[in-house]
């Protein structure tokens, strides 16, 4: 055989082999993708099963966890999303540090400016542009997951709507600090309020993305390979009171085209570049594979330090950055635009425009399944991440109020039960005082007793002489009356300060609740209320009831016995044994009005406790669930834990061919 014959069927074979390979790789592409749909949607299946939990809780708009609720919903969308943008064209992603060029760039890369359409990205939102036949439609993507066909002049008639609530909300945050940070000096405590006031205040726009589809591109418009989503800027979003989690769209990106301002680098900045580039990560909560930097404006380094000067700041970018990007690239898209409009292709070159799509090309493209796939897994983790990131300071605070609620009830057992004490030694000390008073009367006027001749006077002569039936009563009284009030003080002060440690926004409220407050879930300040004495013991047991009946005490058996001793004895054992006798009955009181003060304050205690009690769970619960129901929330946030580092097999190839499982 000759050569000739030799080299055509090594081409005929070569040829049919990598047909073969390349059907056979898109065939396992496919079952790579039923494999990653079938992972995402399990997932999906859980977190609707968590939300689910929570809904049957019936949460109000004041609980912190009604947010944790639609943070999820919006889990959900976001991995449908992800789930969707397989079905789509490679999705390219450009975000910058503020403002850095990018709309420059993102009108160089589509190939017509997008400004013209009016709908360069807010801080609310992400614009999504795909090339389209015609562009009759928008579509509004909800973060809820529902979406919404309009046309051009009702999706952006919707824009500026949404825009001028935000801004409007935006001035509501400012007027309200300034109104009531006037009071504060503390850093941090004008942080804490300018936080809550955010969060009460600012308005968050339910729309997540809104899609355009541009018809009638140049052929040389990056849309014919892939779609571009315009971001708002990093810089904006988490450092400055527009914004919104940078993790939004981060992990919707199938590529990153990162912008960095060249010119702070040329300027000798460096470490301020990295700073920034590092926080955004560090907000974002990792760094992704599949992004190139773009040094942005190198046109303004070019002309104030020429080549040289370009030289050295991509040389010290390519050595600050390594290990963040797949590659650092220099791009002036103002000398691009400019050579594609003169038809001057040395400046295009120049520009460095053409040396970053090849780049493009081979990161992104050429490999674009196999990336797709790695990156959609890598996606999903770190949407979990950013969620979970997004939920700590719930999570802080959820942690903090169980702790703040333990100690509460514990503080309230320990100081009722030590205030329980107190009160049954000072009615030890007060009657104790009651006792020598009567002792001394005994002692003092029991001679005169026994010389009483008219049996009807010594009753009455008993209870003012001796015994001061009066002074009991109205010692009694006085207890009763004073360690209630004493009691219910201290009950309100610990009311008002269970309600304020459980304010959902707890500066504003200190500051001006009157007027800042929108939603106030009905709680007053606890109100004294009669103790509810109803039982078989309640008339020796109200107020003043045991001293009713120590006129009767005097009349029992030990009375009609002190009575009876008129002639059986010597007038000094009569005395005497009178003495005896009324000391037995002041024993007998002093039972009896311990027993029946015991059994007032056992009541006293018990229904104020149980009010108290009662109101920690309510203020508890208002922000969460009942303080025994706390296991159900960490284990939604445990099973989100689990679920980030759950893994994803790709299909081997060998299995593939083999036809395994």
């Amino acid at each position: 055989m000759n050569s000739s014959v030799q080299t055509r069927s090594f081409e005929l074979w070569n040829q049919f082999h990598n047909t073969i390979a390349n059907e056979l790789n898109a065939e396992k592409n496919l079952k790579d993708k039923d494999s990653l749909f079938l992972f995402l949607d399990k997932r999906v299946v859980v977190i609707k099963g968590l939300i689910q939990q929570l809904q049957q809780k019936k949460l109000h708009d004041e609980n912190l966890l009604t947010q944790q609720v639609a943070n999820l919903q919006e889990l959900i969308t976001k991995l449908q999303l992800l789930r969707e943008s397989m079905n789509r064209p490679f999705v390219l992603y450009v975000m910058g540090m503020g403002k850095v060029g990018k709309s420059s760039l993102l009108n160089l890369l589509v190939g017509s400016k997008v400004a013209d359409v009016d709908v360069l990205p807010k801080t609310w939102k992400t614009d999504f542009f795909y090339a389209a036949p015609s562009a009759t439609q928008a579509v509004i993507k909800y973060r809820s997951g529902q979406e919404k066909k309009l046309s051009i002049n009702e999706a952006k008639k919707i824009i500026e709507q949404e825009e001028l609530k935000r801004e409007d909300s935006e001035d509501e945050v400012e007027k309200q600090f300034r109104q009531l940070s006037k009071t504060l000096t503390a850093i941090e405590e004008k942080k804490k309020l300018r936080e809550e006031l955010e969060e009460k205040l600012l308005y968050r726009s339910d729309i997540k993305e809104i899609q355009w589809g541009l018809p009638d591109l140049p052929d040389h418009s990056i849309l014919h390979q892939f779609s571009i989503v315009d971001t708002p800027g990093l810089w904006q979003s988490h450092n400055g009171k527009h914004g919104e989690h940078v993790g939004d769209f981060y992990y919707q990106a199938d590529g990153i085209l990162w912008l960095l301002d060249s010119t702070t680098l040329s300027a000798n900045k460096p470490k301020q570049v990295l700073d920034q580039l590092a926080e955004s990560l560090n907000h974002i909560g990792q760094k992704s594979e599949n992004m190139l930097a773009v040094l942005s404006q190198i046109d303004k380094v070019r002309s104030s330090g020429g080549e040289q000067t370009v030289s050295s700041v991509i040389n010290s970018a390519k050595q600050i950055f390594d290990g963040y990007f797949l590659d650092v690239l220099p791009c002036s898209a103002k000398e691009a635009l400019q050579g594609q409009n003169n038809q001057d292709q040395a400046l295009i070159n120049q520009s460095g425009y053409p040396e970053l799509l090849n780049k493009i090309q081979k990161f992104f493209y050429d490999n674009a399944f196999s990336i797709r796939i790695e990156g959609k897994v890598n996606n999903f983790i770190g949407l979990l991440e950013t969620h979970l990131q997004d939920s700590e300071p719930f999570l802080q605070r959820f942690e903090k109020d169980i702790e703040t609620y333990d100690s509460y009830h514990q503080k309230i057992l320990n100081d009722l039960n030590r205030l329980k004490e107190q009160y049954s030694k000072d009615w030890t000390s007060t009657f104790n005082s009651y006792s020598q008073k009567v002792q001394n009367n005994i002692y003092a006027h029991a001679q005169a007793y026994t010389e009483l001749e008219n049996e009807a006077d010594k009753p009455s002569f008993v209870q003012k002489e001796i015994f001061i039936v009066h002074e009991l009563q109205a010692m009694l009284s006085k207890f009763q009356r004073d360690k209630s009030t004493d009691l219910v003080k201290y009950v309100q002060q610990q009311y008002q300060h269970i309600s304020q440690s459980f304010e959902r926004f707890s500066l504003i409220s200190q500051l001006k609740p009157s007027t800042i407050m929108a939603h106030d879930h009905g709680r007053e300040i606890y109100k004294n209320q009669d103790i509810d004495f109803s039982g078989s013991d309640a008339e020796s047991i109200m107020i003043g009831g045991a001293a009713a009946g120590v006129a009767m005490l005097l009349l029992g058996p030990i009375g009609i016995a002190a009575a009876a001793i008129g002639f059986l004895w010597s007038k000094s054992r009569r005395v005497d044994k009178a003495k005896e006798g009324f000391n037995q009955q002041l024993e007998t009181i002093s039972n009896d009005c311990q027993a029946n003060i015991e059994k007032f304050i056992d009541k006293l205690f018990v229904q104020h406790q149980q009010n108290l009690i009662n109101h920690l769970n309510q203020e508890f619960s208002h922000l969460y669930l009942p303080r025994n129901k706390c296991s159900e929330i960490f284990k939604v946030f445990h099973d989100l834990e689990k679920m980030k580092h759950e893994k994803f097999d790709r299909v081997h190839f060998q299995d593939f061919i083999l036809g395994n499982p």
